[in-house]
């Protein structure tokens, strides 16, 4: 790699990434959420039984519907929870149930964007085994277990299920608080039963999207707007405690109004996808490799997607010097968004741009907090975080 792409990654890299044992390369972009039936994919988990089989589902507006999607080849099949009800479906979540040896999913109905609903609901579903070589897209309905639940303290909007699979505890994540809060419903899970959850603990970071247990209860994510934090597990220690700890940021490239997020089948990376409700390409799957190394993080990448990284001026505070590699000539649209991915500034709309670029970012008169660079290009829209403190 020559010395200026690795400057590039190395800046992409320390800014998502801090003191850990666990290290994630990429993104590398495997495919794309089917534009069509998925536009609003904000659940979504790798099975250990279908194999190269994500199953996702809708945010709200569509049927109670899982789909089973082969990241080349698309919907492979289409599993409707009868009589069931699909207010806001927000996350997934993959584990252990009542029957040894089967794999269960768990779709969340725990959206609530006023925060007046009065319950929330988690379905329960045996995970049925389908065929990667179907020509057919065939819709299977399906028996189900259906848990209400209550907050202890109030409504809240939340987009995050896990399921602990040690012990088939069930958390949610609560979504517009300033510090994110956790519950628990503790293990065994009773259908058609309501139960009020009980509060763990708060996390110092907000708007929580999503979030997974890897396969083997050993690693956890969770995901806002822009950044992935990652804890790893002290032996059998509850996610109760676990929670209580501070999780670490990993390599995340943001994407435009990404929510889902995954732990690969083998647990060796996990999957993002986004959103594409109003309209636009079809939403990329990207995937992040584990590496062995901090030094692979930068070069453990996808030479397609554009290299992005973004550091504070040395001259004069509030001004952020952005660096971008566009590997082929491309008409280049560069703007800043806020944490909401809501655009604030048009920095830059060039044509015919290639090889490495730069740009001045000016935040000077913008409130502190947290912001995004977007560098959209012919085959590819990257984001890159940006902190900002008000001079």
């Amino acid at each position: 790699m020559r010395p200026l792409l690795l400057l590039i990654g190395i800046l992409f890299a320390s800014g998502l990434l801090s003191a850990q044992n666990v290290w994630y390369g990429g993104p590398f972009n495997v495919g794309v959420s089917p534009q069509k039936t998925l536009q609003e994919a904000s659940g979504m988990i790798a099975s250990t039984v279908n194999p190269d089989i994500l199953w996702m589902h809708n945010d709200s507006g569509d049927e109670p519907t899982l789909y089973a999607v082969s990241p080349k080849k698309g919907i492979i099949e289409r599993v409707t929870l009868p009589k069931a009800t699909a207010k806001d479906w927000e996350d997934m979540a993959y584990g252990p149930g009542p029957e040894a040896g089967r794999m269960y999913l768990y779709a969340g109905d725990i959206g609530d964007n006023e925060a007046k609903r009065p319950s929330i609901t988690v379905y329960r579903v045996a995970e049925p085994v389908v065929s990667a070589k179907k020509t057919t897209k065939v819709t299977q309905n399906i028996e189900f277990e259906t848990f209400t639940f209550t907050y202890p303290d109030g409504a809240r909007d939340a987009e995050a299920l896990l399921v602990d699979p040690l012990t088939q505890d069930i958390y949610i994540i609560s979504k517009r608080d300033k510090q994110a809060r956790i519950y628990r419903s503790a293990a065994p899970q009773v259908s058609g039963t309501s139960r009020k959850l009980e509060f763990v603990t708060t996390l110092p970071m907000t708007l929580i999207t999503g979030g997974d247990v890897s396969h083997d209860g050993s690693q956890i994510l969770l995901k806002n707007y822009l950044y992935v934090w990652h804890w790893a597990r002290k032996g059998n220690e509850s996610l109760s405690a676990l929670f209580k700890r501070a999780g670490t940021r990993v390599t995340y490239m943001p994407e435009e109004q990404g929510e889902a997020i995954c732990f690969a089948a083998k647990d060796d990376g996990f999957y993002t996808t986004s959103e594409r409700e109003e309209g636009g390409d079809a939403a990329p799957i990207y995937f992040y490799p584990q590496v062995k190394t901090e030094g692979e993080v930068a070069t453990t990448r996808d030479a397609k997607i554009p290299q992005i990284g973004v550091a504070p001026s040395n001259d004069t505070e509030g001004i952020y010097n952005l660096r971008y590699v566009i590997p082929e000539v491309s008409r280049v649209r560069v703007t800043v968004h806020n944490s909401l991915m809501l655009k604030i500034i048009d920095v830059a709309s060039e044509s015919g741009e290639s090889g490495v670029q730069e740009r001045e970012i000016d935040l000077i008169d913008q409130p502190s907090g947290s912001y995004v660079a977007v560098v959209e290009t012919n085959s590819a829209t990257v984001m890159y975080p940006i902190e900002h403190k008000k001079p």
